[in-house]
């Protein structure tokens, strides 16, 4: 078991479980999350309701080791509807963090957060859902998901890394995939305006660092200077608790 300072892991689903084992190995200050967190207080509400206690949100808050911090960005796959209105009732500001529950933070698009070692990490998360058409609009996915423009500060502040849901088209990352609407009939392959709004990120802050998730791999990739790095979601299907489902932020520079 060791300590670390700051763990940032991919897409958590609301598997408490799993994501109580990687905070529990690490013991870290500081947890980000990078999308798909698992913000659906119904489904929460209905786990309480039937003794799925595993499944509640509470459950794992009281669980998780008591001086972690939680940050999370919004993926795709969250409640975006209730997310986005309980942070607009906590502040007028739509680019600060705030904090949902006590050591649980919601860093919205276009937040930053500065890291022990002084560096800012520029937040965005958000994201098409390739799967829309098997989900209920309003439901179980929502439009507002997909990042544009002009939803991010109008001049961006300085960051060193950045760290969103869905990556940019400029990383390269997509290519490395296997086109899966030959496989999947209800595959969503159109483009994600979300990628062209992160690559208007990338072209004016080129930082050093860049991590996301969203993919379900691991991919790591470098494009004029910046390194990518695409983590596996926090279970890690076969392969948890390793290089594939986290970061140690601390070692990266």
């Amino acid at each position: 078991m060791s300590k670390v300072h700051t763990l940032v892991v991919g897409d958590t689903h609301m598997n408490w479980p799993a994501f109580l084992r990687v905070l529990h190995h690490f013991l870290p200050k500081v947890c980000i999350v990078a999308g798909d967190f698992g913000w659906w207080p119904n489904s929460w509400m209905a786990a309480q309701y039937k003794g799925e206690y595993e499944k509640s949100l509470l459950w794992f808050l009281e669980k998780k080791p008591r001086h972690t911090q939680i940050r999370f960005i919004e993926g795709n796959h969250e409640d975006l509807d209730n997310l986005f209105r309980l942070h607009r009732s906590l502040t007028d500001n739509p680019f600060e963090a705030v904090e949902l529950y006590p050591d649980l933070w919601f860093q919205p698009r276009g937040s930053t957060f500065e890291l022990a070692d002084g560096r800012t990490v520029f937040f965005c998360g958000g994201g098409k859902s390739v799967d829309n058409a098997i989900r209920e609009k309003g439901i179980s996915w929502f439009p507002q998901e997909e990042v544009s423009r002009d939803e991010l500060p109008k001049t961006l502040p300085q960051a060193d890394l950045v760290i969103s849901h869905t990556v940019p088209n400029i990383s390269g990352v997509f290519d490395t995939l296997t086109p899966l609407k030959q496989v999947c009939e209800w595959w969503d392959d159109t483009p994600d305006k979300t990628c062209t709004t992160l690559d208007y990120v990338w072209e004016t802050l080129h930082p050093k660092l860049w991590l996301a998730s969203h993919l379900h791999v691991f991919r790591e990739t470098t494009y004029e200077g910046t390194k990518f790095i695409v983590l596996d979601r926090t279970d890690g299907g076969d392969r948890p608790w390793n290089y594939f489902t986290y970061v140690l932020i601390d070692r990266l520079k």
